[in-house]
């Protein structure tokens, strides 16, 4: 009897306990990446001098809630041409949100234009399509209209945000430069590499390779860079590299943002395609720290018999576009 006691008290003991646990909380739901049925919708743009800074919302139009994650991805469209890919800096850190269902996500664009100088007017201007921005959100063209360029005035600068849930984009896309320059240089832990891609210009052997600060704060960082081409073993590429022409300036990176330079290579050469390699990843060094910092790359050399085979830009903010042409 006291066995029997025993045990029904021990299972009035579970009942007890079980109803006095704190009810637990539901799995995290995992949705699946937006791939269609995406609308962009940019709001009027703010113009501080030549800066433009538009603010875009990113809705679902139709399905199930789904998740857009990283960065969009910029094309030209002019007329009835074909859209063309558009280089772009980043304002942030990457992140994802989800839209559907009432829920929408923000994310910044910001492109900078040339000041046109000023010509006489001997005639009335001949009217032309503009060009005009539209964006790919993992991997699917956003509906919507495109955001109007003028006509086809060449940016100097293009950039966009990571998406932040509701209206607002993510804070470090709105920030802007201290007052007083940080006094934290930019260190190989605080920054990131990657290859954007190479300049779409006819006979152009040139690839733009972007620095993002994912440190926790703005550095400073001096714009002169070393870099190495390594092939698919590691191994160095032997190229010379030519001589700057400029000096480097020191520039302030606000967390999130881009700072970017063009690696210029030899192709071709006396000795035909033979004594071309390619390039699995670049190793690129800042001043006054040996570590290097790598990131794949996609670029074939051909080291020439003399002289240099490489030239390397120095750093910029931002990452500048290519020429737009017209249709």
């Amino acid at each position: 009897m006291p066995r029997v006691l025993t045990i029904g008290g021990a299972l009035l003991g579970i009942a007890v306990g079980a109803a006095a646990a704190p009810a637990q909380t539901a799995p995290h739901v995992m949705r699946p990446i937006c791939l269609a049925d995406v609308a962009a919708r940019a709001a009027e743009p703010s113009v501080r001098g030549d800066v433009h800074q538009v603010i875009v919302t990113v809705s679902r139009t139709a399905g199930f809630p789904c998740v857009v994650a990283n960065f969009p991805q910029l094309t030209v469209v002019n007329g009835t041409a074909r859209p063309v890919p558009l280089l772009a800096g980043r304002l942030s850190l990457g992140q994802s949100a989800t839209i559907g269902a009432g829920a929408t996500a923000a994310f910044v664009l910001r492109y900078v234009t040339a000041t046109p100088a000023a010509v006489p007017q001997t005639a009335a201007p001949a009217a032309e399509s503009g060009c005009g921005l539209t964006f790919v959100i993992n991997g699917a063209t956003a509906k919507g209209p495109a955001i109007p360029l003028g006509s086809c005035s060449n940016p100097t600068e293009i950039a966009v945000s990571s998406f932040a849930p509701g209206t607002s984009p993510p804070d470090d896309a709105l920030a802007e430069l201290p007052p007083d320059p940080p006094k934290a240089a930019c260190r190989p832990q605080d920054l990131e590499l990657r290859d954007v891609g190479p300049d779409p210009t006819p006979g152009s052997a040139r690839e733009t390779y972007a620095i993002q600060n994912v440190g926790l704060g703005p550095c400073r960082l001096t714009g002169g860079v070393g870099a190495v081409l390594r092939d698919a073993k590691g191994a160095p590429i032997p190229l010379r590299v030519a001589p700057r022409t400029a000096m480097a300036m020191l520039l302030t990176m606000l967390r999130g943002h881009d700072a970017s330079f063009t690696l210029a290579y030899a192709v071709g050469g006396p000795n035909g395609e033979q004594r071309c390699v390619v390039a699995h990843t670049i190793a690129v060094t800042i001043p006054a720290n040996p570590t290097p910092l790598i990131a794949a790359t996609h670029v074939a050399p051909c080291p020439p018999s003399a002289g240099p085979g490489m030239r390397i830009s120095n750093l910029r903010l931002g990452v500048p576009p290519p020429p737009l042409t017209r249709s």
